[in-house]
């Protein structure tokens, strides 16, 4: 199983980017489990997050 965080303030991409890696994990057969933060500072609130994918958002 893959862990993936999402972090970004956009709270419309956030579900988006949540979406397309759930579709795209069934079709290749992976399991992920998937957690998404937003505003960005409350990703430093879980200092014990340990992912091995992050996707942050950055404008």
């Amino acid at each position: 199983m893959y862990k993936i965080g999402i972090c970004d303030d956009d709270k419309i991409l956030c579900p988006v980017l949540e979406e397309r890696i759930y579709g795209l994990s069934k079709e290749l057969g992976m399991k992920v489990e998937i957690e998404v933060w937003y505003p960005g500072e409350s990703i430093q609130n879980d200092l014990n997050f340990k992912k091995e994918i992050l996707f942050l958002g950055f404008r």
